[in-house]
């Protein structure tokens, strides 16, 4: 007869509980739940926080006198990983479906590096930017929007001699970007 569960079971439940909402809050203060966080960036600082966590899991235990498989830690922090990161792809995905991941977003520059920024953000699939209204610096030549990805057939063209704190008025609740240019 070999034992399932350690003795220790019930502690074991608790710390893991505890240090998985450490996790949580660790990511809730780096701004993983409110900032446009870039994936890989994102998947290599959610690696490195469960990792220092699993040491302390194991230094806890060892601490404690536990006895408990080293193995069973690293594989239930290792789930975790899988689990987060997995979850969190999902959550894009849906929020994409449902258009609430979506970020409302109008960029401000001169005409060739508004075209970079469109590409720029294009590429970036993960933010979802919904790039909405482009403006135009004045006195450029004439924006042709079949430059531009086929997503953006339907984007709003401005002329920038509108009178932009006005707009921003109009338009709360959008990401404002400036691209950077070359007029000063």
């Amino acid at each position: 007869y070999i034992p399932l569960a350690s003795q220790n079971i019930s502690e074991r439940i608790l710390i893991f509980s505890m240090e998985a909402a450490a996790l949580l809050l660790v990511f809730y203060n780096r701004g993983h739940y409110k900032r446009i966080i870039p994936w890989w960036s994102q998947a290599q600082y959610i690696a490195l926080t469960i990792l220092f966590i699993m040491l302390l899991d194991g230094f806890a235990h060892f601490a404690a006198k536990y006895q408990f498989s080293r193995l069973w830690i690293i594989l239930s922090w290792l789930s975790v990983l899988v689990f987060i990161t997995i979850g969190r792809y999902l959550a894009k995905i849906i929020g994409c479906y449902l258009k609430i991941w979506k970020i409302p977003t109008i960029l401000i520059g001169d005409y060739e590096n508004i075209i970079e920024t469109v590409f720029a953000l294009h590429s970036e699939s993960y933010a979802c930017y919904d790039v909405r209204t482009l403006i135009i610096h004045r006195g450029q030549k004439k924006f042709d929007k079949n430059i531009l990805p086929k997503e953006y057939a339907d984007i709003e063209i401005i002329d920038s001699d509108i009178d932009l704190p006005d707009f921003v008025k109009n338009h709360k609740g959008c990401l404002y970007i400036l691209a950077p240019d070359n007029f000063r």
